[in-house]
């Protein structure tokens, strides 16, 4: 059995979700991506879904789904997304289904080496890098700090159990555009396994602005950068993001930087400011018993949000486990 087969094999094998039913299309479009894959780019392969959310992403085009995920397997190879997820704790964990992530690191590192032997000026170049390469230390490090006010955190699920990834743009307490990215991409990956435990592949995300002001503002260099991640490299990740609040100024922040926002995003943002807005966000959640276990004030819930956010007890938790578990 080839390396594609036994991957479709998984494919079907770990489907649990209606979100991953694939057609009879969808199969032969993944063996077609999976044979322009170098080995190492297959076992760098993030998930048994990867391949799938690209296609998708990609609206069926073969060719263009093959690039963006050539793309996404070399970004987070650079940007250390395996270290940044496993930093605060020191461990990985074992490989999954298809292998995956950690082969493909060892193999790396192995690879690395004798390359260092070979011509240690050879990687001269690489130290100018945006993503140059950091320890576990100094990851957990960059995550402890932009966390400190607590300005990103996940609490809880909606009703069908994807994660919430609560975003407070007044809590802005550092301008390291790099060490803010790193904090978002630790995060989508800790509400991407909180969601995945209960068998979901998306995520929602609450964005509160409540306390913001323009010196909180990103430049926009930092929000282009943002999207650029979010869009290219988690792709079919967002069910769907409620804007809470959004001061007056948001407004031209909002007509500047949605020229660049995928109009299949768009289409899952709600921007919530009235009564009514709210009470579809409590509907999404299951109604108000259940909203009132996991949402927050500012999206119609009724959960305070901590005055004296605990980063160190958050931080500390299980990569799939959120706040209030």
């Amino acid at each position: 059995m080839t390396c594609d087969e036994d991957y479709l094999k998984s494919l079907q094998a770990a489907v649990d979700s209606v979100e991953y039913q694939m057609t009879n299309l969808e199969q032969g479009q993944i063996q077609e991506i999976l044979k322009a894959l170098s080995h190492e780019e297959q076992q760098a392969l993030a998930d048994q879904y990867m391949t799938l959310r690209h296609l998708r992403a990609e609206k069926g085009d073969v060719q263009k789904a093959i690039v963006a995920l050539q793309r996404t397997l070399k970004w987070r190879n650079e940007f250390q997304v395996q270290d940044l997820k496993h930093c605060l704790h020191k461990h990985k964990p074992p490989p999954n289904v298809v292998g995956v992530e950690e082969e493909a690191e060892a193999e790396a590192e192995a690879d690395e080496a004798k390359e260092e032997k070979k011509d240690d000026g050879d990687n001269a170049n690489s130290n100018n890098n945006k993503s140059k390469a950091s320890s576990l230390d100094e990851l957990a490090s960059v995550v402890r700090k932009e966390n400190e006010t607590g300005k990103l955190y996940i609490r809880g699920y909606d009703k069908d159990g994807r994660a919430l990834l609560y975003m407070r743009p007044g809590k802005e307490n550092t301008n390291d555009e790099e060490g803010n990215i790193r904090h978002l991409v630790y995060h989508m990956e800790k509400s991407i396994a909180c969601s995945a435990k209960n068998g979901q592949s998306k995520i929602c995300i609450v964005i509160d602005y409540d306390g913001f002001s323009l010196r909180h503002a990103p430049p926009m260099s930092t929000s282009k950068y943002t999207l650029d991640v979010l869009q290219k490299h988690y792709p079919e990740r967002l069910h769907r993001a409620y804007i809470c609040n959004p001061p007056w100024i948001f407004k031209g922040f909002w007509k500047v930087i949605s020229p660049f926002v995928d109009p299949v995003t768009k289409q899952k943002l709600q921007f919530c400011s009235s009564a009514s807005d709210f009470e579809k966000v409590v509907h999404d959640m299951g109604g108000l018993e259940k909203a009132n276990q996991h949402l927050e004030e500012c999206a119609g819930g009724t959960v305070k949000p901590s005055t004296d956010f605990d980063t160190n007890a958050y931080l500390s938790l299980p990569l799939d486990m959120s706040l209030a578990e």
